[in-house]
């Protein structure tokens, strides 16, 4: 598996993906949105040629966030995180973290992930309850 920064090329097979994501309040495919960080924070997993999977993150005030992150395809989410923690160890960032609502059911994923700090906050995210997920990178 690849990952890669993603171009507007890419955006047709993006769109699919990212529609895992949507819901009534939240509509992650818009695609003015992701035109918006296409080539900046956008990544793309590829596999064989083809594109299983996406992520966005965002590098800030010495920590990096996961601002989304689907696939298609299994074991390709545990890949694009590990690519972010390594990029994190690279550029010397101690920290990585994202949120997800609850719905998402991914809190088993993170701690498998080494995600040591988790946080349930209640009705957070229009009236849902969302994780806030952390892991402390060691940096050498």
């Amino acid at each position: 598996m690849t990952i890669r920064l993603a171009t507007l090329a890419d955006l047709e097979i993006i769109l699919p993906i990212m529609r895992k994501l949507d819901d009534e309040n939240n509509h992650y495919s818009d695609e003015k949105a992701i035109k918006d960080i296409t080539n900046k924070h956008m990544y793309v997993s590829v596999h064989d040629k083809k594109i299983v999977g996406t992520m966005v993150v965002d590098i800030y005030i010495g920590t990096c966030e996961i601002v989304r992150i689907v696939s298609n395809q299994k074991g390709c989410g545990r890949e694009m995180v590990e690519y972010v923690i390594e990029k994190c160890k690279k550029e010397k960032i101690p920290k990585v973290w994202c949120w997800s609502s609850a719905w998402h059911g991914a809190e088993g994923f993170y701690k498998k992930m080494g995600f040591e700090e988790q946080y349930l906050l209640r009705k957070q995210w229009h009236g849902k309850d969302c994780w806030i997920f952390g892991k402390v990178i060691p940096l050498i």
